[in-house]
């Protein structure tokens, strides 16, 4: 008995057993290399793939965090990110002041050069 509730402890404890799922959402359109739909899977899914989620993937390897990706219409991604409840992460939103006002943002991981 006394080893089952080793075992339990232990697996309760295990990061990947208590990983928590935080939703990261970027537009729809595609912004490659930033963020983009890859080829269907098996099951006809397609992946968000890119270097948003590569550095999000990076950033969230050693928590107890693992991030979903979704490509919405970007003003719908905004307003779920603000609500907090199906978004948490917006991907590639550039500053301004009036969004400074209503979310947190990271540093600076992309530059876009005309």
């Amino acid at each position: 008995m006394k080893r089952l509730i080793l075992a339990i402890a232990l697996l309760l404890t295990w990061p990947a057993a208590r990983a928590e799922t935080v939703v990261a959402c970027g537009g729809e359109n595609g912004w490659p290399p930033s963020s983009y739909f890859g080829p269907p899977q098996h099951n006809n899914a397609r992946p968000v793939l890119g270097y948003s989620p590569d550095v999000l993937h990076a950033a969230l390897a050693s928590s107890a965090f693992r991030p979903e990706f979704a490509l919405l219409p970007f003003r719908r991604c905004l307003s779920l990110a603000e609500q907090g409840r199906q978004v948490q992460i917006v991907m590639g939103a550039t500053f301004s002041p009036e969004r400074a006002r209503q979310f947190l943002f990271s540093r600076q991981y992309l530059h876009l050069r005309p």
